[in-house]
């Protein structure tokens, strides 16, 4: 079977598109660890010779360099790129999603089994507008949506969201509630909100003001779903 890779065509663009396709690989890998943790290129290395080739060609049409300058720095700039593009391949392992992260394109083939998002990491908790919070968690690779939940009180260890997306709950053998944390809300207000959308960003509203509210985040694919982020807290304020 022929295993998804990243294609090579980037090697047939031209003028500024180039530099576009460069700047694309050089922000898709660069600013997402996980899951591209040692890229075999550095930062400054790429960043040089994309800037090389931007120079060279603004120059070229500016009648200022010549065209054998420009394909020198095109030809530095392809050689950086033919580098990086084997370790995309090992990292992404034939997963399209990855390979699209890193800036390439993926090739048509068989890709291998979707692997569920690791646990969402980079969780913040903001206060918003007047009673609101606003949470967020980093780009985990190859998640396709995210859910978060905001309660008023820690969750308790044995709560568990399994690899299904199913919160479990083993009858008889959970400890006792523990008890209401002077931070809870007074009897009528919200304890707690369960956002279901996709996106990242999750803003909770209608809050009590004096509650330090708690935000777990879980990333979900067609593999499963991660298991829940660390808690991030915020007490609402009134403004």
């Amino acid at each position: 079977m022929v295993k998804i890779r990243c294609k090579l065509n980037y090697h047939e663009l031209k003028t500024n598109k180039i530099t576009i396709f460069a700047k694309g690989v050089r922000d898709g890998v660069f600013n997402n660890n996980p899951p591209f943790t040692a890229p075999t290129v550095t930062l400054a290395a790429l960043q040089s010779v994309i800037d090389d080739y931007s120079a060279k060609y603004d120059d070229f049409k500016l009648h200022t360099a010549s065209q054998s300058e420009v394909d020198d720095a095109r030809d530095l700039l392809m050689a950086e790129l033919d580098l990086i593009r084997p370790y995309i391949d090992t990292v992404a392992n034939g997963n399209a999603t990855i390979i699209s992260l890193a800036g390439f394109e993926p090739t048509k083939g068989n890709s291998s089994t979707v692997i569920k998002p690791i646990q969402p990491i980079g969780v913040t908790l903001e206060r918003g507008i007047q009673d609101q919070l606003v949470a967020e968690c980093a780009a985990i690779p190859g998640a396709d949506s995210y859910g978060a939940v905001l309660v008023a009180e820690p969750l308790p260890s044995w709560f568990v969201i399994n690899g299904f997306g199913q919160v479990v709950i083993q009858q008889g053998n959970n400890p006792a509630p523990a008890p209401i944390p002077p931070s809870a809300p007074t009897p009528g207000s919200i304890g707690g909100i369960l956002d279901l959308t996709k996106t990242r960003k999750k803003k909770f509203s209608n809050l009590q003001t004096g509650v330090t509210y708690y935000v777990y985040f879980w990333a979900m694919n067609a593999g499963g779903v991660s298991p829940l982020s660390d808690a991030v807290s915020k007490k609402v304020i009134e403004l």
